[in-house]
């Protein structure tokens, strides 16, 4: 499966931190749940300027400048730059949010460093809140792995008593409590490496 998107959402695209925010590739977790519940073998997933740079390398064909440049302009067509409010200190942020509804980007304000969310309503009405608002709170805690005893950490929502969490060292799925015990280990097979 090869899948061409151009949000930006956290809970798709792993991120690091590396002289600013990189993204690497789909999240492990996504390309697992594909595997586990679409069976899907193989899953690529690219930004539309990265897909046609892909797809060019992938055919032996060169990619003419115009096509690159359509695509860009399709993806100005289909988003605006706009001026929004931070949630929390109100300094003004600069974004490209898609022009379709349920659109959605997320912004670090410069001013005070607070991350936020920005989210164009069925109505057209562009709303900002201020990351996890509306959310139950969230505790990160570390589990150890019980097959490779590495280091596995966790997000966990007040409101769970446990969550899903795979070993990067060994693959394994583990379900991990809220104390950061390991209650279940199940056996997995390493996610597929992707190609650039």
């Amino acid at each position: 499966m090869i899948f061409v998107t151009d949000d930006d959402k956290d809970d798709w695209w792993l991120a690091v931190e590396s002289g600013g925010t990189k993204r690497i590739g789909p999240r492990p977790e996504l390309v697992e749940e594909l595997r586990r519940e679409g069976k899907v073998q193989s899953f690529y997933m690219y930004s539309s300027d990265g897909f046609a740079h892909r797809f060019s390398e992938l055919l032996n064909v060169t990619i003419h400048a115009k096509t690159v440049e359509q695509v860009a302009d399709v993806k100005e067509t289909l988003s605006e730059v706009l001026s929004v409010p931070c949630p929390s200190c109100d300094k003004p942020a600069t974004i490209r949010l898609g022009v379709l509804p349920g659109a959605s980007a997320f912004q670090r304000c410069e001013g005070c460093q607070t991350r936020f969310h920005i989210h164009r309503g069925a109505d057209n009405e562009i709303l900002t809140k201020k990351w996890g608002a509306g959310r139950p709170a969230i505790h990160r805690v570390e589990a150890v792995c019980p097959k490779c005893g590495k280091t596995v950490t966790a997000n966990i929502r007040d409101d769970d008593d446990a969550t899903e969490r795979y070993c990067m060292n060994c693959y394994s799925l583990l379900t991990i409590e809220a104390s950061g015990r390991v209650l279940k280990i199940e056996p997995s097979s390493p996610t597929p490496r992707l190609p650039r």
